[in-house]
């Protein structure tokens, strides 16, 4: 409690130094009060004890004893779920709050806290009950006390519900700004990836034989954006993929998916040797168009930059498009959406590259759609990637 009481003898208590008009308290209707006939109103007002709060200090805790209820006689105070603070409701001059301890004394179900600079009168419910003597209540008291308690404990619960749902909807539109504003950065850094590749690492690529040193550059520039922007947002890493959950059964399917790919990709080779002219005489197994020497250096480079492009795609852009998108099909378009503009960043190196890499990268979608870690779509990126590359080869990709 960090209000202080004034003295507690309600004759020598001063009054707030201010006019009498509607909402202070020279003069003001307790709504609590208008029905008490005027000896009743008389004997309340004798218990009343003068209570003033500064803006922001706290006048109820929620769990506290039940003990009293407040009568506002200048000022407003807020209702607060103790939880996270959201506001419930506000209370102004002439209305009251706690009076649920009136019913059944429980502990206070909420907090309250002065809005503003305000004057309460508080009400003792020992001395209140010392005016009557309960033991001769009448049945129909006492069941009409029942049945108010009865209600109360229903709007309680109404009330947490709706808090409950309340909290829920601030959460997802809080999920939601922070995925759009993820979601709008990516395709923009992608965008300028296209743009910059397309045309500067094609003269990087003459010299060098590979646009991988300045892809893997631009991609730690990206990526470390990318992390800051994810700790801003307040959401877990988790959500993003950067987590060891489910790793086991995702690295089992990863390799089994992984090796069912490189089969079809074998075979799919095969056939355009056999039947397709420009095909014809190439070699089922061949290396990148790099130097001995060189080839150990951007494999070790591709081993970073794999999982670097799965971090992208699959555990931001996806993750933000299930998490962003409504409605129907989510999942599936948020795979569809991420993969395309996966595909997207390889058109550097030629349009067939591009849409050679659409079908390894559905396959990855649904994986991390299933487990929602990045471990097991990383490791089949490596393995697919690195032997289709290294090992096979893909035309138009050296």
């Amino acid at each position: 409690m960090t209000t202080s009481f004034d003295t507690p003898n309600a004759d020598n208590a001063e009054e707030p130094d201010h006019p009498a008009h509607p909402g202070t308290s020279v003069g003001i209707e307790y709504r609590l009060l208008a029905t008490l006939a005027p000896q009743q109103r008389r004997q309340v007002e004798g218990l009343l004890r003068p209570l003033r709060a500064r803006a922001g200090e706290i006048v109820v805790t929620k769990g506290a004893p039940a003990d009293a209820l407040y009568l506002v006689a200048r000022g407003e105070v807020e209702v607060l779920s103790a939880d996270d603070g959201f506001r419930l409701t506000t209370v102004h001059a002439g209305q009251d709050f706690g009076s649920v301890a009136l019913l059944n004394g429980a502990p206070r179900s909420a907090s309250v806290r002065a809005v503003t600079d305000v004057d309460l009168r508080v009400l003792s419910i020992d001395d209140l009950r010392a005016l009557s003597n309960e033991t001769t209540d009448s049945a129909y008291v006492v069941l009409l006390k029942n049945l108010l308690i009865d209600q109360g404990a229903d709007l309680q619960r109404s009330s947490d519900n709706l808090v409950q749902s309340l909290r829920q909807q601030v959460a997802e539109a809080r999920t939601r700004l922070a995925m759009g504003s993820l979601i709008g950065f990516v395709i923009f850094i992608m965008c300028l990836y296209g743009f910059f590749l397309r045309d500067s690492v094609m003269v990087v690529s003459t010299q060098q034989g590979s646009s991988t040193p300045i892809s893997t550059l631009i991609l730690v520039v990206y990526l470390v954006t990318l992390y800051v922007l994810i700790r801003r947002s307040g959401l877990p890493l988790r959500t993003y993929g950067l987590t060891w959950l489910g790793w086991q059964q995702s690295v089992i399917e990863a390799l089994l998916w992984s090796v069912a790919l490189l089969a079809v990709g074998l075979l799919a080779k095969w056939i355009a040797i056999r039947w397709v002219p420009g095909w014809r005489g190439q070699p089922l197994f061949k290396g990148p168009a790099l130097g001995e020497s060189n080839t150990v250096t951007y494999a070790a480079l591709y081993l970073l930059f794999a999982p670097a492009q799965e971090f992208m795609a699959r555990g931001v852009l996806q993750s933000s498009f299930q998490e962003f998108l409504d409605g129907r099909w989510v999942t599936t378009r948020a795979i569809l959406y991420s993969t395309m503009l996966f595909s997207a960043t390889h058109l550097h190196l030629s349009t067939g590259f591009a849409l050679l890499v659409l079908i390894p990268s559905v396959f990855w979608g649904i994986l991390y759609a299933r487990h929602r870690t990045l471990i097991g779509v990383s490791l089949s990126h490596i393995l697919v990637g690195g032997c289709m590359f290294f090992c096979i080869g893909i035309p138009g990709a050296g």
